[in-house]
């Protein structure tokens, strides 16, 4: 009876693991483990899902695990509470992933029937799990052992937020002053919104947000297109404005191209000759700057493209130079960390103390994982505190990571096609 006793008094520190997992796969040097409490939701659900597919099924029960309800609480501001808490999010995922990778993995267990069965115990019992004992795996491995467990994934479209739409925007400068003082040095310029406020009332446009820039500047945002033609007009019938200050509309940037592995030998007028011949533009494109190629000898060169220049030259996908042919694609100006996998910023400037692995999303090297199974550190925790439904079942390199092509379609809305 004692030992009884003493076995059922034994704290349970099952769950206590799987939520330092998941706080291995968060950007933070806390040693936290705290948790935040969810409500449960209540509800009668009507929906059937007879005539749903597999891979439905499976989608549904994600968005139900990785899912949430929003509120506005006595500030104003939107909340947003998930159903599930970390750790049973994060242990139901794992159920799916393990079942989702066996129905792939081996389809013929669900051919079988139940006296058969299937047993793959012996093949997918380490699949996921940090062992010594087993030999470094090569990323082709890892990509060939992965590919039936989520392959139909990359071909279905993607669940990616629809970005917010921008505010219309006006930039304001100081105009170029000859006069100088006496002393020789250029007078202090006055605050642009006080010269604003001296002639202009607020009351006359919907401000939305005001923001220095460079330059000594200012970027207005109106609630429309009407507010800043507005502006603008008072400005120019304004003749102290006009004298003090100018406004522009922010121009977007053109996009750039990428051409691979170019010979360090390889001059610019050749490069422009190329794309001249194949892509037939008429004009030199600008080089922005080189990036260490794949071969040795070799660089990647980014040249800016005005649009026209490169819709002609996207289709080409390949050139030739000196008798070499060099793959051509739009080059995308993302900033991702190789040291906590993180967008914005490099590896140089990155805070984390400790590398993130870019596979499996724990707090190792991506160079000394050794996991089969691929979890994202960009859409994991996007799905945790922001509410997206991403998947998160591939590396944080992958093409088709939500998150990445969230930052894709941030990068195109700056640029001017």
């Amino acid at each position: 009876m004692t030992r009884k006793k003493r076995q059922s008094q034994k704290p349970d520190t099952k769950g206590s693991e799987d939520q330092q997992v998941y706080l291995q796969r968060t950007r933070t040097n806390s040693t936290s483990s705290s948790v935040s409490a969810t409500s449960s939701v209540m509800s009668i659900d009507t929906t059937s899902y007879d005539d749903a597919t597999i891979e439905e099924l499976f989608t549904s029960l994600r968005e139900l695990i990785n899912g949430g309800t929003t509120s506005n609480g006595q500030d104003s501001q939107t909340r947003y509470r998930a159903y599930l808490k970390m750790d049973l999010q994060m242990k139901a995922n794992k159920l799916v992933d393990a079942i989702e990778f066996k129905h792939y993995r081996f389809p013929s267990c669900t051919e079988e029937t139940a006296e058969t069965g299937c047993n793959t115990t012996a093949d997918t019992r380490n699949i996921g799990t940090q062992v010594d004992t087993k030999p470094e795996a090569t990323q082709q491995e890892k990509q060939t052992a992965s590919i039936s467990s989520y392959a139909h994934m990359l071909k279905k479209k993607l669940v990616i937020p629809k970005q917010k739409p921008k505010t219309p925007t006006i930039l304001i400068y100081h105009k170029e002053q000859e006069q100088a003082t006496t002393e020789g040095t250029t007078p202090r310029k006055p605050n642009i919104e006080t010269l604003l406020g001296k002639e202009l009332s607020c009351q006359e446009v919907r401000l939305h947000n005001i923001k220095k820039v460079r330059n000594e500047g200012i970027a207005i945002s109106c609630k429309d297109e009407n507010d800043i033609k507005t502006l603008m007009e008072r400005i120019q019938k304004s003749d102290t404005l006009k004298e003090k200050i100018t406004s522009r509309l922010p121009a977007k940037r053109h996009p750039s191209i990428i051409i691979y592995d170019v010979s360090n030998e390889t001059t610019d007028e050749e490069i422009q000759a190329s794309l001249k011949y194949y892509a037939g533009i008429e004009k030199d494109l600008k080089l922005r700057f080189k990036l260490r190629g794949r071969a040795p000898e070799t660089s990647h060169w980014i040249l800016e493209a005005p649009a026209e220049e490169f819709h002609k030259i996207i289709p080409v996908e390949k050139i030739s130079i000196n008798w070499e042919i060099h793959n051509v694609k739009e080059f995308y100006h993302i900033q991702r960390c190789n040291n906590c996998h993180e967008f914005g910023h490099t590896a140089a400037k990155c805070s984390s103390t400790r590398p993130f692995c870019g596979y499996c999303a724990l707090r190792h090297s991506t160079s000394k994982c050794r996991s089969w199974h691929p979890r994202c550190i960009n859409c994991e925790p996007s799905n945790a505190t922001k509410g997206t439904r991403f998947r998160t079942d591939h590396p944080a390199s992958a093409l088709n990571c939500p998150t990445y092509k969230k930052e894709i379609q941030t990068y195109r809305s700056t640029r001017y096609y």
